[in-house]
């Protein structure tokens, strides 16, 4: 039993010395808010640099994810504002001019402003589950599943005047990935 109390009071004291050259670390990283810059090594112990470059490191990778998110945000607002800006133009067009011919046109640039407005929203949120749902890669036979897509999309293509069809190889093209983001980025084409 003393061995033993002996044993557990060395290591404790261990223990406690040895993270006792993290406080300075702590201290400082608590005093941050939201900064992102490295780490200053003065006055850091040797035995604990290895940690300051891996916080380093994290933090540089953090920073360039948040421009890119902020990059990526205002690209987005820009291509959402032009479209509602074009629908509101054409509502004004249609109202300040009441014949038929003018409204129908105004109307049809509504509509088409209004498709863009959508798909880059869908596209928005495709790319926000990607980022929060774990992707499931699974084996994928092209052959037999863009055919299926392409077909779904024939109505809409019919209506809006397009020709689409899908013309590909009778033998099975695989790959491994994710079928319903592949299916959303053949949507967004």
């Amino acid at each position: 039993t003393m061995l033993a109390l002996g044993t557990a009071a060395l290591v404790w004291f261990g223990v406690t010395y040895g993270l006792r050259i993290l406080t300075p670390l702590r201290t400082r990283l608590a005093q941050r808010r939201g900064e992102l810059a490295p780490i200053s090594d003065a006055d850091v112990p040797e035995e604990i640099q290895p940690l300051i470059s891996t916080i380093d490191d994290l933090f540089a990778r953090q920073a360039e994810m948040i421009t890119l998110q902020n990059r990526f945000i205002a690209d987005a607002a820009h291509q959402l504002r032009s479209p509602l800006a074009g629908m509101a133009l054409h509502v004004d067009q249609a109202l300040a001019h009441g014949d038929p011919d003018t409204v129908r046109e105004a109307l049809q640039h509504i509509r088409r402003l209004n498709q863009r407005t959508a798909r880059v929203s869908t596209q928005l949120l495709a790319l926000s589950r990607a980022q929060t749902v774990p992707e499931t890669v699974e084996a994928l036979d092209l052959s037999e599943r863009v055919p299926h897509w392409v077909g779904m999309r024939v109505p809409e293509a019919i209506r809006d005047g397009i020709d689409l069809g899908y013309r590909g190889s009778p033998q099975p093209l695989r790959i491994l990935g994710n079928g319903a983001q592949l299916q959303e980025a053949l949507d967004n084409l």
